[in-house]
């Protein structure tokens, strides 16, 4: 079988996947099958907010394991920024809401877009 392939993302990877360029400065990971560019997973600041996003082709969810291990790469890197985070989850993407709540997510609001999550960095007393 083949595999899902994670790396660093560049901004080649980006325009392969999305089809324009990266207009802003984000930090992530790629996913890659036989070497086509099959997801992107991002932050990116806004506004001073640290803002997670995820976009793959249907094949990805193929890999179920991999995409936690991913969101735990992205956990590692969201702590160490310190800073809180927002999400948006997609309502087409059925476990988007457990996977969230699992990387320790909490829910604050329904949108018009989709359910929207935060994570606030922990406080040393």
């Amino acid at each position: 079988m083949t595999s899902l392939k994670v790396k660093t993302l560049t901004a080649d990877d980006w325009e392969k996947f999305h089809g324009s360029p990266l207009t802003k400065s984000v930090v992530g990971f790629s996913g890659e099958i036989d070497g086509e560019i099959v997801g992107t997973f991002t932050l990116v600041y806004n506004d001073g907010i640290l803002s997670l996003s995820a976009s793959y082709d249907d094949v990805v969810k193929k890999y179920p394991v991999t995409l936690i291990k991913v969101g735990k790469r992205m956990m590692n890197i969201i702590e160490s920024k310190g800073v809180p985070v927002v999400v948006v989850s997609d309502p087409k993407e059925s476990t988007a809401d457990n996977l969230l709540k699992h990387l320790g997510f909490s829910f604050e609001a329904k949108s018009t877009v989709g359910d929207v999550y935060a994570w606030q960095p922990q406080r040393s007393r």
